[in-house]
């Protein structure tokens, strides 16, 4: 092959390589601002205390206060994996596409099976009968998977059952604190025939 050709077609593909090098955080900064275009990321862990001021009422009757740089992130009815029940996520906003989220806190109504009670520590949440599956690793940190952790809390308010759920991309087999606190502000009210309210937006990074 002629020298000349492979010096040429080095330098269009060193060229090309530059481009898009030079571009692809400009092309990352954007999908991030279309996703997530009301502010910086949220911490895994809240180092926040809870504030009444960020408290949000959802329709589906509950109402939580939001971790700053949190979103509300409503999964689709029809998602195969969630049974046609409404499925409400609140979230560390993070870089990336897609719904692999690494901090959220999850209320769904859905009821426990007899199985889940019996393997669960029955507490008292807000003066309503609760059953508590402590902290735990779900699946361990591999090359292809971060790793995933979970906390879950099945209530029973007035005979309407809600499940709690606090998942984290880390090996972590302890509740923590922060997260505990957030959990504490969730109440269940009478707003289900009330819109959404978004939280108020706060100028704290991180």
């Amino acid at each position: 092959m002629n020298p000349k050709r492979i010096l040429e077609g080095l330098i269009v593909i060193a060229i090309v390589g530059g481009a898009v090098a030079i571009l692809r955080p400009a092309i990352r900064a954007a999908r991030d601002a279309s996703r997530f275009p009301d502010g910086p990321y949220g911490e895994l862990i809240p180092a926040d205390a809870p504030q009444e001021s960020r408290r949000i009422h959802h329709a589906t009757g509950f109402s939580i206060v939001m971790p700053p740089n949190w979103e509300l992130f409503e999964m689709p009815r029809d998602w195969e994996l969630y049974d046609q029940h409404p499925v409400v996520q609140i979230v560390a906003r993070h870089r990336g596409g897609g719904m692999r989220f690494r901090s959220l806190i999850a209320v769904e109504q859905v009821a426990p099976t007899a199985t889940e009670i019996a393997s669960r520590k029955r507490i008292d949440f807000h003066g309503h009968i609760a059953y508590e599956k402590e902290m735990r690793v779900q699946r361990e940190f591999t090359i292809d998977d971060p790793a995933w952790s979970s906390y879950s809390l099945f209530v029973d308010v007035s005979g309407k059952w809600w499940l709690i759920t606090f998942g984290l991309a880390k090996e972590r087999d302890t509740l923590p604190p922060e997260i505990a606190a957030y959990l504490g502000t969730i109440r269940f009210d009478e707003t289900a025939n009330e819109p959404s309210i978004e939280p108020k937006p706060t100028a704290q990074s991180n």
